[in-house]
């Protein structure tokens, strides 16, 4: 070896800071990797943080969804509307995005409800699953600052787009309903409202109108609502049909008037809440008894799976609360 060599060699052996270099150069590198994994995962937040609108679908049936992702710390949060149902910011779990994965999960009634898609052009669009039910969910990102755009009417549209306003009438039961009529991408696109069922912005299907007829669909619990009729001025009639059962619509254009409260029914026989319990179980449910001088027989009237209410309450339509009064009318007293 060189005198030179040799000599650089002495040199650093015994420099007094040369063995901690390679620890500071160690520290240094270490946060330089911290630093850049921080940026890198802020700027991977950065693409899914903002509100976005979509649906999901599950067994032909679509419903709206609107998620807010945003950035708290080194994490994401997020929440979800659901306005057919009313629900609004609904805390998110398992938020998980690693470009272009997006995963997020929402515990529901009937099960986790598990969302797993991709992010590609300001759209994610994965699976959708609950209860062991696969379906699919879209949502796009939307600018909630911006108006939406006005889109161009056709001339054969103008006519019906916009609000109506009307109700069902079906079984001797009337279900009060808001359609709305616009124009996305060109097409014909409708919503429904049911005020009853506290659900907005039902998104119909095969809605077409070929003046004066008009058709649209909704994808419910109890089966496909068809919906046909003609328009004349400015009122829509025509036939309604669910599950076999007929009846008929009426819409007016125009927004819904303030709803008045409903006037209990007079029925002439007794009514009243109870509860009572069975061990440590509490239980309860309303009884009607006939206005005969007992005993009477009785009937005990229990709903099946799902959540409902003690009239088996479907899209407005109560069959317990008719079987009830039935039996009741007819001397027969009956708990549900």
């Amino acid at each position: 070896m060189s005198h030179a060599r040799i000599l650089f060699k002495c040199l650093f052996d015994h420099h007094p800071h040369y063995h901690e270099r390679p620890s500071m150069k160690a520290k240094i590198f270490s946060l330089f990797l911290l630093i850049l994994a921080s940026s890198s995962f802020l700027t991977a937040q950065s693409a899914i943080v903002g509100h976005w609108e979509g649906d999901i679908k599950i067994q032909g049936q679509e419903l709206l969804i609107k998620v807010d992702f945003k950035s708290s710390g080194d994490t994401l949060v997020a929440t979800m509307d659901i306005p057919p149902q009313n629900a609004k910011n609904l805390p998110l779990k398992n938020i998980r995005f690693q470009f272009p994965r997006a995963h997020f999960e929402l515990p529901a009634g009937p099960g986790l409800a598990t969302f797993d898609g991709e992010l590609k052009d300001d759209i994610v669009a994965g699976t959708f699953t609950q209860a062991g039910i696969v379906g699919s969910f879209t949502i796009q990102r939307v600018d909630p600052t911006k108006q939406e755009v006005v889109e161009e009417v056709l001339p054969k549209y103008k006519s019906i787009v916009g609000v109506w306003n009307g109700a069902i009438d079906i079984m001797s039961t009337s279900l009060r309903m808001t359609v709305t009529f616009k124009i996305k991408g060109s097409e014909l696109k409708a919503f429904m409202d049911i005020p009853q069922q506290n659900a907005t912005g039902l998104a119909l299907k095969n809605v077409s109108f070929e003046s004066p007829k008009v058709h649209f669909e909704l994808a419910a619990g109890p089966g496909l609502a068809v919906f046909d009729g003609e328009m004349k001025g400015d009122s829509l009639k025509g036939l309604f049909m669910q599950s076999g059962v007929a009846g008929s619509f009426f819409l007016g254009r125009g927004e819904a008037k303030q709803a008045e409260a409903p006037v209990e029914e007079i029925v002439p026989y007794e009514k009243e809440e109870v509860v009572f319990l069975n061990d440590s179980i509490k239980l309860a449910g309303t009884l009607t008894l006939p206005p005969t001088k007992g005993p009477h027989p009785a009937v005990v009237m229990i709903t099946g799976s799902g959540p409902q209410n003690r009239d088996e309450e479907l899209f407005g339509f109560k069959p317990f609360k008719m079987i009830a009064d039935h039996f009741t009318r007819k001397g027969i007293a009956v708990l549900r």
